[in-house]
């Protein structure tokens, strides 16, 4: 493992995002706290079989053990089992093994700032010093991670509009759980920990689905109770990519989208300021935190969003997994009297009825419909935002 040395500013496994206008679901901007107020009026209604769901999670047999041959010097090297088989070995299916070294207090130092909207206001590092020390204690973390968001399955459109219970309960049905925000970290920068999931040390925009343009949302018609209105305004401001589809935004541990796409649920080891034990991690689709460190906790666990999602976790079988690398640090554990938080998720009732996602079979028969709508207005904005860019080309701006 590569140790890293670095200078100014210290991020730990828990940080306040910056509050921008609107497009970062931690900022808490003005037009996102008049939504959240609207999408928390009403609440119920069952899940069922709206969510696409995979199969139950299973557990993949050991394959069986070729039999010897005869070494000749002209013979080919069986080829590595592919990593997912490995994994299948030690965690559900469909889940990634992580075994990695963390630590749990970094200083971090950015050396070149992001370009963004005037109308957003965080802090977007483009390149991070290369220099990263520990501050806090390196530990090792095993654990399992969905290789897409929910349902993790690659292609799929993650549901939106889910709080961080309903991301509790949907991981619970699972024999999930929800991730901690130190496996999430841990997951996103792998042993090199480096600040973003792809690695290395500047900020790539081709390598995940960020730095897209803000849309003004219509937050009565995001909790419309007409699911025609409703899929229209959710699919006129989605701007996400099947999970998976962007290869180059895969983490060592083949783990996709990890930063941009959507914002991702997680839960917290100890409250914050707020006394809240949930946040968000990794950024959505537009130009706010999408890196690896920073931890959203400027909106509370009832908070429902259109980029807003998330993916689940759970204990590996360290049977199968055999002991830790050698010259691995302390292993570490989230302190017992947190763990109530993702072990009994169900208390907190039903899922949100506002939930959506285009697989949601009560908006398949508006799809078509909304979509050639939908079509219009992103033509109609793209010409704009290239005239736009020509003029700010043509003045020097």
């Amino acid at each position: 493992m590569r140790h890293r040395v670095m200078m100014v500013v210290v991020v730990s496994a828990v940080s306040l995002s910056c509050v921008g206008k609107a497009p970062d679901a931690s900022s808490g901007s003005s037009e996102e706290l008049k939504a959240t107020q609207a999408l928390q009026e009403t609440r119920g209604g069952p899940l069922g079989a709206e969510v696409a769901q995979k199969d139950a999670p299973g557990q993949s047999k050991p394959a069986e053990e070729a039999p010897a041959e005869e070494t000749s010097p002209n013979k080919v090297p069986a080829e590595e089992p592919p990593q997912e088989e490995e994994d299948a070995q030690v965690c559900p299916e469909g889940m990634a093994f992580v075994d990695v070294e963390y630590c749990t207090k970094v200083q971090e130092t950015c050396v070149r700032k992001g370009e963004h909207d005037r109308s957003n206001h965080p802090s977007i590092c483009a390149e991070y010093s290369t220099e990263r020390p520990c501050l806090g204690e390196q530990v090792h973390l095993r654990f399992c991670m969905d290789r897409y968001e929910y349902p993790n399955r690659k292609g799929a459109h993650p549901p939106v509009m889910v709080d961080a219970w309903d991301a509790a309960v949907l991981c619970h049905r699972e024999g999930k759980r929800l991730c901690w925000g130190e496996e999430w970290t841990a997951a996103c920068e792998g042993n090199a920990q480096e600040p973003f999931p792809y690695g290395g040390y500047t900020r790539d925009p081709t390598k995940c689905q960020v730095d897209q343009a803000w849309i003004q949302p219509d937050p009565p018609a995001m909790v419309a109770s007409d699911p025609r209105e409703q899929d229209y305004e959710m699919r006129r401001l989605d701007q996400s990519v099947p999970s998976g589809s962007m290869e180059g935004c895969k983490s060592e541990h083949g783990i996709y989208d990890l930063t941009g796409n959507f914002d991702e649920w997680v839960a917290l080891t100890r409250n914050t300021s707020r006394k809240r034990w949930a946040g968000h991690k990794g950024g959505h689709w537009l130009p706010v935190r999408n890196a690896c460190r920073p931890t959203g906790t400027g909106h509370p666990e009832g908070f429902l969003f259109y980029a807003v999602s998330f993916r689940c976790c759970s204990d590996p079988d360290l049977e199968a997994a055999g002991p830790p690398p050698e010259g691995s640090s302390p292993m570490w554990s989230a302190p017992p009297s947190r763990k109530m938080v993702t072990s009994k998720p169900a208390i907190r009732g039903p899922v949100t009825k506002f939930i959506w996602s285009p697989e949601m079979e009560k908006f398949k028969p508006y799809a078509e419909e909304n979509e050639a709508k939908v079509k219009v207005l992103r033509e109609a904005r793209d010409r704009e935002l290239e005239r736009q860019q020509k003029l700010r080309e043509e003045r020097g701006w």
